[in-house]
């Protein structure tokens, strides 16, 4: 099985199909909107697994998303002990699409939201990979064995390289933080195109009250005028608008809730708050420096995500023994940064 034949497709790896520029990509959890539709009335949405479209809408999981993927500009070098050695040719470049740095990029998009990615492999008479690409999640699964299955169809150790996450990823483990969020903002969208807070009309004169259809009529003059944005509305003798609800404690609802959340994001994906442009509650007695925040990230952020793709390229089916592989995190310990591109051969 040939990389160019089985995965013809490879180009989907990017998330565009071949003819076209629309995004198909989907997480393996995704489900179709019919299909969401009946279970959502079956079983509740919160029983419902996230999807990866859903996921990434979420302002604070893309921010994060983004600066895990953003190190794959970091090259990976091959190892003798301490010493470097010549990298093999697929490491830095392809006979296919998409380039090696997209081909992280996407594997490390994969470890975020599921934890599991998959390269397909072609080799030599050796037994050495001379070529790798990335296989969408919507093109693999597992079949009840724990053996890989690709179209549908088992595949041999040797055609594949399996990468497994830090953890079960995002789509599981921060499920019910990513409802909460979509929660939050539907609330607050709903708030901002509503700033009228919740609204009583008080009658205060029982000597003339109002038909039904009078009171009918009086609510949807109001309701319309709040729907719109605000405006002005009239309100006969007697009645009296209230508003019972606290409107400087939910605005302050919205402003801590989404803050919290970027925090709770932060957290599953091991980064630093601060880099989510989140506050905490002790921030103000804090101090950090750019320097302290970059030590965070790479001790924290790209060991957390890197190791585990580190140890799997260093096993001996995929470069030789006594050799391994482990990224080049130079560029991110110069200071001030080059402002140019990781070296790469080619």
């Amino acid at each position: 099985m040939g990389l160019r034949s089985t995965f013809r497709l490879a180009s989907s790896a990017t998330g565009l199909s071949p003819d076209s520029n629309v995004v198909q990509m989907r997480s393996p959890w995704t489900v179709g909107q019919l299909e969401t539709v009946v279970l959502t009335d079956i079983f509740g949405s919160a029983d419902l697994p996230v999807s990866r479209a859903e996921a990434i809408s979420v302002p604070a999981v893309a921010k994060a998303r983004h600066l895990v993927c953003g190190l794959s500009r970091q090259p990976i070098k091959t190892y003798r002990g301490p010493d470097p050695v010549d990298d093999p040719a697929w490491v830095y470049r392809t006979n296919s699409q998409p380039p090696p740095t997209t081909r992280l990029l996407w594997t490390l998009d994969d470890l975020f939201f599921s934890g599991w990615s998959l390269w397909a492999t072609e080799r030599g008479q050796a037994k050495q990979i001379t070529d790798a690409v990335r296989v969408p999640p919507e093109r693999w699964s597992f079949n009840p064995d724990g053996a890989v299955l690709v179209d549908d169809e088992p595949v041999d150790a040797e055609q594949v390289i399996l990468f497994s996450g830090p953890y079960e990823g995002i789509l599981t483990a921060g499920a019910a933080t990513i409802r909460a969020a979509k929660n939050l903002e539907r609330a607050w969208a709903k708030r901002v195109r509503s700033p009228v807070p919740v609204t009583e009309l008080h009658q205060v004169d029982d000597s003339s009250p109002l038909e039904d259809d009078e009171v009918h009529d009086l609510v949807d003059q109001w309701a319309t005028m709040i729907d719109e944005g605000g405006g002005v509305a009239f309100t006969p003798s007697g009645i009296e608008a209230k508003y019972p609800a606290a409107q400087g404690n939910t605005d302050a609802l919205f402003v801590e809730g989404r803050n919290a959340v970027t925090l709770d994001v932060a957290r599953f994906c091991s980064v630093a708050g601060a880099l989510l442009d989140a506050s905490l509650s002790t921030a103000s007695l804090t101090y950090t420096t750019q320097e302290g925040t970059r030590d965070r990230f790479l001790d924290e952020t790209a060991a957390f995500w890197l190791t585990p793709i580190e140890a799997r390229l260093s096993m001996d089916d995929v470069c030789p023994r006594g050799q391994r592989m482990a990224f080049d995190l130079s560029e991110l310990l110069t200071v001030p940064p080059t402002g140019r591109s990781p070296v790469r051969l080619d």
